[in-house]
């Protein structure tokens, strides 16, 4: 388990205590899980960026994994999904790491 995973309240995945490479995996990871839920639910980007409150630009950002969303930004994202952020990153830890945390 990256240390501090627990702790993502601290404001964004780059509080993470855990390595560049790690950090930069995370990122990648939600991204891809961000992308994978809205394509499955068929929804536009810019109309989820609308329905999560958030700029498309930073969705963009953040699917592509280049983005480091905050703790309040996953939580509006999972909102939209119906979900809570601490699935999606569930999700992302086991995309990125091949493991739950």
């Amino acid at each position: 388990m990256l240390a501090g995973m627990s702790a993502l309240s601290d404001t964004s995945f780059d509080s993470l205590d855990a390595s560049p490479e790690q950090v930069r995996a995370l990122k990648v990871a939600f991204g891809a899980t961000v992308t994978a839920r809205r394509v499955d639910a068929g929804i536009e980007q810019s109309v989820f960026a609308l329905v999560a409150n958030m700029s498309n630009n930073h969705l963009r950002e953040i699917e592509a994994g280049k983005g480091n969303p905050t703790l309040a930004t996953m939580h509006r994202i999972a909102a939209a999904f119906g979900t809570t952020a601490d699935d999606l990153l569930s999700e992302a830890y086991e995309r990125a790491f091949g493991s739950s945390y």
